[in-house]
């Protein structure tokens, strides 16, 4: 039997990864770190204030100061190369930088990324990605902290005077549409109060089908808890069910949030609600099974039948097989647990690197 201080110490290190890795459901899941809507303007520079200086290398090898380009409106994307919804504003911010009508603004866009790669690997994924914005390599992830990004993509437009017009966090569906406006502003082409009525106008994103915003608002709160901001994640999980309570992500995600929050009742009762829809759901179930081993007595058995049944679907999921390690220690089981850890780390492993290699 292996020693009581090693389990208590995996244990440990179970009660980190719950806190980490459950709130973001996708870092194992392999899906996308990815917004889709638009987080409240507080998680970027405000509007009106001076935007923090950029002194960064490009990828072609020459420095860009945010100081040198005084008198003419910058754009600011913070992304990464491996993010769709990056890429896709980056061919947003060129089409409306294309718009004849704004010919006559003398603006800068860039993008900026943080990938730990050489400078010659990322110019290379970026034209392959059909980003033609100048890229530039924040690799401290300096420029990041300055302006708060929390979520990707995230947009800052600076006037000519350096102060911040718009703090876009996400992807919204109107994206195009606030870059226009943001553009007109800060290049005095609108009036403040004109700029203040179209941004408050009804927008494509208020227009959309709901299941469309709710999916959205989901992406958007996922990340927003992967990030750490637990409590704006929930608001916004919770509109996404207030459009669509069918919204699977939402619901997932809201009940994970609440789940490592102690909120039992409450994140089984979302938990129940995707399954009442869809018995297979791997989340849902793996949710349950949570609840019921941090509950622990007699809800431990009930724990492990769901669990079998699980893994005899899923017998590859390394998230399936960790906690099947969890319920495993759990129940006494110290090498039956030690023999899940592992193959689920041999699991995640694998998957990390057939990833990189299909890139």
């Amino acid at each position: 039997m292996i020693a009581t201080n090693t389990s208590s110490a995996r244990s440990g290190c179970f009660a980190a990864f719950s806190t980490s890795a459950w709130i973001t459901v996708a870092a194992l899941s392999g899906l996308p770190a990815v917004s889709l809507g638009m987080a409240k303007a507080d998680s970027l520079i405000p509007p009106g204030k001076p935007a923090p200086d950029v002194a960064l290398s490009a990828l072609t090898g020459e420095t860009v100061r945010l100081a040198d380009l005084k008198g003419r409106p910058v754009l600011l994307l913070f992304g990464e190369l491996y993010n769709p919804n990056s890429i896709a504003a980056c061919q947003d911010i060129a089409a409306v930088l294309a718009r004849p009508a704004l010919a006559n603004i003398d603006a800068s866009a860039f993008l900026i990324v943080t990938q730990q790669a050489p400078a010659a690997d990322l110019l290379a994924e970026a034209k392959r990605k059909g980003v033609t914005l100048p890229v530039l390599h924040d690799e401290g992830r300096r420029i990041f902290a300055a302006y708060r990004v929390m979520v990707l993509p995230s947009l800052v437009v600076v006037d000519g005077q350096g102060l911040t017009v718009l703090p876009c966090a996400g992807y919204p569906l109107d994206f195009q549409d606030m870059v226009v406006d943001a553009l007109l502003y800060a290049g005095g082409k609108l009036s403040p109060v004109d700029y203040s009525r179209r941004r408050t106008a009804p927008s494509l994103s208020a227009t959309a089908p709901v299941n469309v915003r709710a999916a959205r608002l989901a992406a958007l709160g996922e990340q927003l808890a992967r990030r750490g901001s637990v409590e704006l994640a929930i608001d916004r999980l919770k509109e996404a069910i207030a459009l669509d309570p069918n919204c699977v992500p939402a619901r997932i995600g809201l009940a994970t949030c609440l789940l490592n929050r102690g909120e039992l009742a409450t994140a089984e009762e979302h938990f129940l609600h995707v399954l009442g829809t869809n018995a297979d759901s791997v989340e849902a179930n793996l949710g349950l099974i949570h609840i019921q081993v941090v509950r622990g007595g007699s809800e431990l058995e009930s724990a492990a039948d769901r669990l079998r049944a699980l893994l005899r679907r899923h017998p590859n999921d390394p998230k399936v097989v960790y906690l099947a390690g969890l319920v495993a220690e759990k129940s006494g089981d110290a090498d039956g647990a030690l023999g899940h850890y592992k193959r689920a780390a041999e699991l995640l492993l694998y998957g990390q690197l057939r990833k990189r290699e299909l890139k």
